[in-house]
């Protein structure tokens, strides 16, 4: 790199060893308790805040949540035998705590990404690595709590401007470390300068394999980056649903094409119906992955593992027994000097700051101008309206003009729900005849809503089975994130 004052010395020794001055200022513990409080408190939000936007959750969200709301509800009943109140006090605050310790994590990784660029003629590769992945885990981490403080920047949308330029620097530093890291010369020493990377980019990247995954990891990343900018800026980033929308056309098609052969056949014979139970199951699995794709949990489970990688490959490289990194090393980097103490002091700021707003929103009366006092969709399930009204839902939301807004889930919840039951409360507050299963009077006002689409994936959702499924899936996933975080790969 030209902005470098002299010509680093990249070549390796007949030992392999590079000596190195040991840097005890990168503080594992402060970074760790950090990050782990801020996604402790996006997960607690996820599952207990009722105040979270529709427009961050899908279907599969909603039904968890709906239980998950409750629960405390009936812990307090099972357990005082009185009824829980609501402390909206408390939803407040905790989606300002979540704002100011996320906000935290975004500032603090920018700037040690910063840092690591700036120092990057002499810092050692060991030393980036471990910044890199400092990065990479509080943008994770981040980009998963605007999920929890989207209704913050609901009410103040001048709160988002600068929060989307620390973001973009962030996601463009992370872009470059990922190209570095995923040199094969990377780390083949630990001591040599991250410099010499720069200086043989051309070089580095000869695996086809390797690019792959390079190529694999970048569309994650900028597809991660592009969707929190879409929460920011919808009108802007908007376009990106065009391609939301072909995936969610893709994988319809499994419905598309099984409520035609069960409207061709009528009465299917045996071979018949060999085929549309094949039909039935591919809608099924087709069905399942649409819900947890679109869902949010999955971004609560993806974060997960992203911490999980990050605790586990960090602390990896600081405990490794690598002669390059044991004998290279020249000094210690575990003494507890200011640069070791002071970090884990200021962490007193944020924790005093939590407790003052908690305090705060809970005993006293919420002023206008405290409050998060926006008009956000309810998540009750009180009406099908508030299942349709996300733009997570991969449900087609045309047909939401045929349902009354009085329609209740007594219907709805029932194991067998036939067309009657669903387009009749329509039909009726429109003086239509629904003593038939005929749905052609209320057809005019359904152009283009695919009702029969709409049925048979909605009343898939609210069968028990088809919820144990997601959440076994679910289960699978996580372990499945988890298993590539322990062997070093996640997107």
């Amino acid at each position: 790199m030209g902005i470098c004052s002299a010509q680093a010395n990249c070549t390796v020794p007949d030992n392999y060893i590079v000596p190195f001055d040991a840097d005890p200022d990168i503080v594992l513990a402060a970074f760790f308790i950090g990050v782990w409080s801020t996604y402790i408190i996006i997960a607690w939000g996820y599952f207990f805040n009722d105040r979270i936007s529709n427009d961050c959750l899908s279907d599969l969200d909603r039904w968890i949540r709906h239980y998950s709301l409750t629960l405390p509800h009936h812990i307090r009943q099972w357990i005082f035998k009185k009824e829980a109140q609501k402390w909206t006090g408390s939803s407040t605050a905790l989606i300002k705590i979540c704002l100011m310790i996320s906000d935290q994590q975004l500032v603090t990784g920018t700037a040690m990404l910063l840092i690591g660029f700036i120092t990057h003629c002499n810092i050692p590769q060991y030393y980036f690595e471990i910044i890199a992945d400092y990065g990479w885990v509080t943008n994770s981490v981040y980009q998963t709590s605007v999920m929890v403080t989207y209704p913050i920047f609901q009410q103040n949308p001048a709160m988002r401007h600068w929060r989307a330029a620390w973001m973009t620097c962030q996601a463009g530093f992370i872009f470059i470390c990922q190209i570095l890291t995923y040199h094969q010369d990377w780390l083949y020493l630990f001591g040599t300068p991250t410099r010499c990377i720069w200086e043989n980019m051309s070089t580095g990247y000869t695996k086809g394999s390797q690019m792959v995954q390079l190529i694999i990891t970048l569309s994650f990343q900028v597809w991660s980056y592009l969707f929190a900018m879409g929460i920011f800026y919808p009108r802007y980033v908007g376009w990106t649903t065009y391609f939301l929308r072909a995936v969610r056309y893709i994988l319809r098609l499994p419905t598309r094409f099984h409520v035609w052969l069960s409207r061709r056949w009528k009465r299917p014979s045996r071979l018949q119906g060999c085929v549309l139970a094949t039909t039935y199951a591919i809608f099924i699995a087709a069905h399942m992955m649409s819900q947890i794709f679109a869902s949010s949990l999955l971004e609560i489970i993806r974060a997960f593992a992203m911490l999980l990688w990050g605790f586990w490959w960090i602390t990896g490289y600081r405990m490794s027994d690598d002669p390059s990194r044991v004998e290279a090393m020249q000094g210690g980097e575990n003494e507890w000097s200011t640069g070791q103490m002071m970090p884990l002091l200021m962490l007193a700021l944020p924790l005093f700051t939590a407790i003052e707003l908690y305090w705060d929103n809970t005993t006293e009366k919420p002023k206008s101008e405290d409050t998060v006092d926006i008009p956000l969709r309810t998540c009750e399930r009180s009406t099908i309206d508030s299942l349709l009204c996300s733009t997570h839902s991969l449900i087609s939301s045309p047909a939401a003009s045929l349902l009354s807004t009085s329609y209740t889930p007594r219907i709805i919840s029932s194991w067998n729900l036939d067309a009657r039951e669903v387009f009749e409360p329509y039909c009726h507050t429109r003086g239509h005849d629904t003593d038939s299963l005929d749905v052609e009077p209320c057809r005019p006002s359904l152009s283009g809503s695919q009702e029969a689409f709409f049925q048979l994936e909605y009343l898939t959702i609210e069968k028990l089975w088809f919820r144990v499924l997601l959440v076994v899936v679910s289960a699978m996933i996580l372990g499945g994130f988890i298993t590539g975080a322990l062997f070093g790969y996640v997107i």
